[in-house]
This record gives C-alpha cells, sequence and structure tokens, in this order.
C-alpha cells in the first residue's frame, strides 16, 4: 500500500503521535467511536508523515527546514493608568500579577534567582514550561526579560513606563516577541493565551490596569447573569 509522501514535518509528527494516543485512549475509557477513528488518524499522520488534507491543499512541511525555522510574531499595546511609574514596576515585578493578569490558562511563578517559571495549560491535560529571566530592571522606568535557551518558544519582552500628558498618571507600554517553532504547538500555545495573537497584550494590559487601579480584575466567567460588576481577585 502507497503511504504517500511524507509532507509533515517531525515537529507535528510527535504531536500528531501524542495527540492521538490520548484520543484513542480516551474513544477506549468513553466507549467512544468517534474519538478513536479520530485518535487513529492522528496516529497514522504522525507515524506514516503523510497528511492527505496537505496533499489536496498542496502543503508540505516536511520541507519547511528550507525555509526560515521560526515564525516570529512581534506584539505593542500601550494604555494609560492612574498610579505612579515605581507602583507599577514593582506590581509587574511580582509573579503573582503576570498569573492573574495572563488568564487561568497561565500559571507564573519565581525560579531560581531573578529566573521566572511560566507553565502553560494546553488541551488534554497537557502543558508547556519554560523559563525567563530578567535581562534589565530600571524602577519606575522599564522591565526587560528573556527567556532561557532551553525554552520550548524562544521569547522576550519588556515593559516601560512614561508619565501621561497633563499627570493623568502612567503610561505603560508592553512588547512581546514570540520565535514559534514551525506554527505548529507553538502557535497552539498563542492561541491558548488569547483568542488571537494581537489580543494577548491588549488583554494583559487592560488586567494589569484594572489590578493597579483597584485590586481586582473584572471577568464574566462562572457569572451566568454576564454582570459586569463580577471581578476575579
Amino acid at each position: 500500500m502507497d503511504l504517500g509522501e511524507v509532507n509533515v514535518e517531525l515537529w507535528e509528527r510527535r504531536v500528531s503521535v501524542g495527540l492521538g494516543g490520548a484520543f484513542v485512549l480516551g474513544g477506549i475509557v468513553r466507549r467512544s467511536w468517534v474519538g478513536g477513528v479520530l485518535g487513529l488518524a492522528l496516529l497514522y499522520r504522525g507515524l506514516s508523515g503523510h497528511s492527505y488534507l496537505y496533499e489536496l491543499l498542496g502543503i508540505n512541511t516536511a520541507n519547511r527546514l528550507k525555509e526560515p525555522e521560526a515564525r516570529l510574531t512581534e506584539l505593542e499595546r500601550s494604555i494609560t493608568i492612574q498610579r505612579p511609574a515605581e507602583e507599577l514596576h514593582r506590581l509587574w515585578s511580582d509573579p503573582s500579577t503576570l498569573s492573574k493578569i495572563m488568564g487561568d490558562s497561565v500559571e507564573v511563578t519565581r525560579g531560581m534567582g531573578d529566573h521566572i517559571h511560566w507553565r502553560v495549560s494546553l488541551p488534554l491535560e497537557r502543558h508547556l514550561e519554560w523559563e525567563t529571566h530578567t535581562v534589565e530592571s530600571q524602577p519606575g522606568r522599564l522591565l526587560r526579560w528573556q527567556s532561557l535557551e532551553d525554552a520550548p518558544i524562544s521569547n522576550d519582552g519588556m515593559i516601560s513606563f512614561y508619565p501621561a500628558p497633563a499627570d493623568w498618571g502612567t503610561v505603560a507600554t508592553l512588547r512581546f516577541r514570540f520565535d514559534t517553532p514551525g506554527g505548529s504547538i507553538g502557535s497552539g500555545v498563542i492561541h491558548t493565551l488569547g483568542i488571537m495573537p494581537d489580543m494577548i497584550v491588549e488583554k494583559a494590559l487592560r488586567r494589569f490596569k484594572s489590578l493597579a487601579e483597584t485590586g481586582e480584575i473584572p471577568t464574566l466567567e462562572h457569572n451566568p447573569a454576564a454582570r459586569a460588576t463580577a471581578y476575579a481577585h
């Protein structure tokens, strides 16, 4: 039987095998033929390296090594916050603040020295972890960080603070940059952080502003009436 040419890159094949195994196991436990069939299809995709959908669309990611190995995503947004820059710098430097503003899918804790540990929850009870370290810190001015070399997704970021016009608080500008490997699991993580990639920074800044100004983060989660007065602490 001709399985067709290999048209799926190694990174995608590994992800397909992992997800396929999980779906097959879940299908057996739940006696779901749909989950079992989907799992077998993913296992075939991963083990054979051939995708019929890619073949129909004329896509071949197995040749991606001939192209740039990473896809660069740069995001930047600014917001005005009615708090002093020094206070905002201290608040952002606390890993628990990052956990709150990045949402339920992300857990941020302090590591060794100036390292910060990031844990992102993925579907099927999977997760991705990496650490960043502080590259530059100027109290009341800016804070810049960068992922360690072994991070599955290379990334760096910076938040800077400047006086707002007419003494109306502080302008906070947040920049993020991701180098996603091949766009498969890397893109999945980015979409886990926010509905659209450019929403990651905007969502984080809105939550940071609310936390800094009120001590709370507004949310509509677990709120059947969808009242705008609901808050996450």
